[in-house]
């Protein structure tokens, strides 16, 4: 547990070391504003769906930052070179790997509350207060199973050399397919397919049944899928990531593949 969280602070202290307090706070609000303003109105003038189905599904949405944290934490070992230095400590891999994450869960929850309170000051979004839990619990599933996609992308990047750019392609899948902004039911067959072994799918729709009112358990199932899907993701990432350190100690070279 020591070593979990030792590599929780020292991953996202050494990220994001350059960010005073304050630019680091607009930076978080700045996208969720981005983000909601756009897709708002464009449903609001042009899409099939009332206000707050977009307003709560970007709300929600904006947690695809983590995967970028979490990928490029993963990720970045190699161009930081201290790749060699973990490899070849005794430390064991599970803290190590996942503890990359744990900071971004903290930090993808920060950005969902800032986009609801967006939400609710800008365009007027009401929330009932019997659903604030659920949508609580909707965000901390949301961003946990975000982790488990930017853990997946960071150390596939060991092969294509370039997370952000895994990062990119996956967060505009993930606006596209998840529910986010346009409902599934409205999908091709197997773009539908598809959004549905995708995390965040179920976290979003849970998040709308709450914000409609809904009690505690009717979101549940939705959000124990959602968190089974992003342990997959997770653990695909770190059996990918010990199969690379071992083809790298085969192969001689621990800074690559």
């Amino acid at each position: 547990m020591r070593l979990f969280f030792v590599t929780a602070d020292y991953t996202f202290r050494g990220m994001f070391h350059w960010l005073r307090p304050v630019p680091y706070v607009v930076n978080r609000l700045l996208f969720p504003l981005v983000q909601l303003v756009f897709f708002a109105l464009v449903g609001q003038y042009g899409g099939s769906q009332s206000l707050s189905f977009y307003l709560v599904g970007n709300a929600i949405g904006v947690a695809t930052l983590s995967t970028f944290g979490v990928s490029q934490a993963v990720a970045d070992e190699r161009w930081q070179g201290t790749l060699s230095y973990l490899l070849a400590s005794p430390a064991p891999r599970v803290p190590v790997f996942f503890g990359r994450a744990a900071y971004h869960i903290v930090d993808g929850m920060l950005n969902m509350a800032a986009a609801f309170a967006l939400a609710v000051l800008v365009f007027g979004l009401r929330l009932p207060l019997e659903g604030l839990t659920g949508l609580v619990l909707s965000m901390l599933v949301a961003t946990v199973a975000l982790c488990g996609v930017g853990l997946l992308l960071g150390a596939l990047a060991y092969i294509f050399l370039d997370a952000t750019l895994l990062a990119n392609w996956a967060m505009f899948i993930l606006l596209l397919l998840t529910g986010m902004n346009i409902p599934l039911s409205e999908l091709p067959g197997f773009a539908a397919a598809i959004g549905e072994a995708l995390p965040l799918t179920r976290s979003i729709a849970a998040a709308r049944l709450y914000a409609a009112g809904a009690p505690l358990d009717a979101g549940l199932g939705l959000l124990a899928g959602d968190l089974a899907i992003g342990a997959v993701y997770a653990v695909a990432g770190y059996f990918v990531f010990g199969w690379l350190e071992l083809r790298s100690r085969i192969q001689g070279r621990l800074e690559g593949v």
